[in-house]
């Protein structure tokens, strides 16, 4: 309770004096707020480079070593991020969702453009991210998430969507790697991208944009929303955009291709009969005729 009070105390009568300074002495005040500022970033700057020598002489020392890296591993393990390993991100209508490989079953899981499973392969370093777009028949089977990583990455990926509105897309971070043979990257992909990485929505299903590349041989690629981008282990390709289904009967692709076989097909049976129609009639008519 004193505490509180304490703080409670000491954040309004800082209100106060600053409020008074800013209304009677407004120019001093300022002048003295940036010689404030800049004297404090001047001293962190030298007790940082200070603890840093400090740190780096200790940790040469043989009677700190031990300590200096007793600690480093319990700070390591505190902010590990091995708890996103086997990880698995379903993507819906552009809204991520956590899932583990004990429930990623197609009845757990209304609707779903893709997922992404999180796995790294050594001790150290970014976790590779392994894009789906269909669920696996065996969940729990380990042999669904093999994969190999890339031998190359992108100089630049930047996703334009006017000439005010451009993302330059990370697919390779300290904490995160994309490039991983077999990942196919379409709009839906590309807009989940934007959102985690900007935290801006984008309908993915109505997004126009042109994506340019700039790949391992300093080749500058373009893509647009229609194309699809798919990595290899040592090279990608760019193809028109396929969008795959988990279920067929929800292509529209496929629909309209069986309106346009239905339509095409009572047509020719129209002709057909109608041709055998008339060649009837005309055998009729002339056996009547004789």
């Amino acid at each position: 309770m004193f505490i509180f009070c304490f703080i409670s105390n000491a954040l309004l009568y800082g209100m106060a004096i600053h409020l008074f300074l800013n209304s009677y002495y407004n120019d001093d005040y300022n002048i003295f707020l940036i010689n404030s500022a800049n004297i404090c970033i001047t001293v962190y700057s030298e007790l940082q480079i200070y603890f840093d020598k400090m740190y780096r002489s200790f940790k040469k020392n043989e009677r700190f070593e031990k300590y200096i890296t007793y600690f480093e591993n319990k700070c390591n393990k505190l902010f590990s991020d091995k708890h996103l390993i086997g990880c698995v991100e379903i993507v819906s209508f552009g809204q991520p969702c956590n899932y583990t490989k004990e429930n990623l079953k197609i009845e757990n899981i209304p609707h779903m453009d893709f997922f992404i499973y999180s796995d790294r392969k050594e001790d150290v370093g970014p976790i590779d991210k392994i894009i789906n777009f269909k669920l696996p028949e065996n969940p729990e089977d380990p042999k669904n998430y093999e994969y190999k990583k890339c031998n190359f990455k992108f100089i630049t990926t930047t996703l334009s969507i006017s000439n005010d509105e451009q993302y330059n897309l990370r697919l390779y971070t300290e904490k995160e790697n994309y490039f991983v043979s077999n990942n196919i990257f379409n709009k839906d992909v590309f807009s989940y991208l934007i959102r985690k990485q900007y935290g801006i929505i984008k309908d993915e299903y109505n997004i126009l944009y042109k994506l340019e590349i700039i790949d391992q041989d300093a080749n500058v690629i373009f893509l647009n929303e229609n194309d699809l981008l798919i990595l290899y282990e040592n090279n990608y390709s760019i193809i028109p955009s396929i969008i795959p289904y988990e279920n067929e009967n929800d292509n529209p692709d496929k629909q309209d291709l069986s309106q346009d076989l239905s339509q095409d097909l009572s047509q020719d049976l129209s002709q057909d009969l109608s041709q055998d129609l008339s060649q009837d009639l005309t055998s009729d008519y002339i056996e009547v005729v004789k």
